[in-house]
């Protein structure tokens, strides 16, 4: 999986409403605090109405990742409701190991991490994907512990196709830093 810049990333994500709401609020809360954000700072019924249906909340338990929330726009397009599932039952066998280890990228730096890749859902065309993972605390002060985030799913440009080969989808990550939040800020 190649790296990706943090200006490109941030372009990314502005041109999604929802990921850019969700960013904007995630690095005004750490910007106010002077620390990782806590659930308190980012509770879904104080988000825009927008980004709901696109969220997720997964909690670390020990190795694993347990999905807390899933927006109604995932259920719709992977056809079930992930809430109570674990990360890597959701994911290739191939993929969980790869998958775990960048879900904990966000909660060992205290930083947002965004990536994309492609998605294959059953009987639904192979799509884009553009994915933000927020680093959360349960309460203020803690360490966190949970990843909020939202997913964007874009359909293919014409002409591209999904390399069968991979077996994570992942393309690009970028763990994104203090000077890529002031851009959102400013």
């Amino acid at each position: 999986m190649a790296g990706l810049d943090g200006k490109v990333a941030i372009a990314t994500i502005m041109g999604h409403p929802p990921l850019a709401a969700l960013l904007r609020r995630w690095c005004l809360a750490q910007a106010t605090r002077g620390e990782t954000p806590c659930r308190a700072d980012l509770e879904p019924y104080d988000l825009p109405r927008i980004l709901l249906p696109y969220m997720f909340i997964y909690a670390q338990e020990g190795d694993r990742f347990r999905c807390r929330l899933y927006g109604s726009k995932l259920r719709d397009f992977f056809g079930e409701d992930s809430t109570g599932r674990y990360l890597d039952e959701m994911v290739k066998p191939d993929a969980r190991e790869k998958r775990n280890s960048l879900f904990r990228k966000p909660l060992e730096s205290g930083r947002p991490l965004f990536y994309r890749g492609f998605l294959v859902a059953p009987g639904v065309e192979w799509r884009h994907f553009n994915r933000l993972l927020l680093p959360v605390a349960t309460q203020p002060g803690a360490s966190p512990t949970q990843i909020m985030g939202a997913l964007r799913i874009i359909p293919p440009p014409p002409g591209l196709r999904l390399d069968g080969n991979d077996p994570d989808g992942m393309l690009q990550h970028c763990l994104l830093q203090e000077d890529d939040c002031r851009l959102l800020l400013d």
